[in-house]
């Protein structure tokens, strides 16, 4: 389903641009030169993706442009940022693949990837066959045959693709399948892979990616609205009623609420909550206006202040 807005997304990747970040597309300009909604936009870049956004950030606020949530979704450093306009009309899905290990379920190094780099408008390409590549590995680890079958049938297997296989996959099946014979492949090292690990873990407890949020006094309907306005960027929203008891607060929280939060998602309660004690709401709205922008503004602030 589309939900990225082409114009956010080209502000987003010129911004990052401007801020020395260097990147390349994952895939044809056409998504970002058209004017209606996309899908979610792949870029490769040269540094992790929470050090890259910090350049922008500061430049996209005045261009009212926030980022509410960044799911590091991959080992390797991979992540998918998520960005609203500052009324929460519209948005983008950006993902930022970093793996100059090749630790991710991709195999491969973003490095040797972004090496291949071209010229293009308005953005930077990756070049065959690296991209090639790229879209075998994905196409391989979601299961898309047809799509998968298409790729390999461009793939001219010589020795300068050889040499590209060996420096840029991490997978001897990979390289295997690409191929169509064996392959002694460099295996991914041990210590980057468990640094990745406990790097995902702290940053999911330091940072929540999802969002709660409760609406005091507010109509069922209202709660739908925001849900549904949101959950088209975000990739999950959950609209509920919170239980006044204290005891099953709680239970309904890590329930309902906690794997929310662990996603790029938004939950959005509305009812009583336990007079003390009772899990706490990232966001208690106590009026009706302009809602959508307080909880952008809100869910923005977690970077600002990261």
């Amino acid at each position: 389903m589309p939900t990225t807005s082409p114009a956010i997304a080209r502000t987003v990747l010129t911004t990052l641009r401007s801020a020395g970040v260097d990147f390349a597309l994952l895939q044809d300009t056409a998504a970002l030169t058209q004017e209606t909604p996309t899908g979610d936009i792949d870029i490769v870049i040269d540094r992790p993706p929470s050090n890259a956004l910090s350049l922008a950030l500061h430049e996209l606020e005045p261009k009212g442009i926030r980022l509410v949530a960044l799911w590091p979704y991959d080992v390797g450093g991979t992540a998918t940022a998520f960005f609203f306009d500052s009324q929460g009309s519209s948005g983008a899905q950006i993902d930022l693949l970093y793996d100059p290990h090749g630790l991710g379920h991709y195999h491969v190094r973003s490095s040797v990837l972004l090496e291949a780099a071209q010229p293009s408008q308005p953005f930077n390409t990756i070049a065959f066959p690296a991209l090639s590549i790229y879209q075998f590995s994905k196409r391989r680890w979601k299961g898309q045959e047809e799509r998968l079958r298409s790729i390999q049938s461009g793939i001219h297997v010589d020795p300068e693709f050889l040499d590209l296989v060996g420096r840029l996959v991490t997978s001897s099946s990979l390289a295997n399948a690409l191929v169509g014979q064996e392959q002694h492949i460099r295996r991914r090292a041990l210590v980057p892979l468990v640094a990745s690990h406990l790097g995902r873990f702290v940053y999911r407890v330091r940072i929540p990616v999802g969002f709660w949020i409760h609406l005091s006094d507010a109509s069922p309907s209202l709660a739908e609205d925001l849900a549904n306005q949101l959950g088209r960027v975000l990739v999950r929203s959950v609209v509920t009623t919170s239980p006044s008891s204290l005891v099953r607060a709680w239970w309904w929280y890590w329930r309902v609420v906690q794997p929310v939060r662990l996603r790029p998602g938004v939950v959005v309660s509305s009812g009583r909550l336990p007079k003390a004690g009772g899990p706490p709401p990232d966001l208690i709205i106590d009026n009706s206006t302009s809602v959508a922008a307080q909880v952008v503004g809100a869910m923005a602030k977690r970077f600002s202040e990261a």
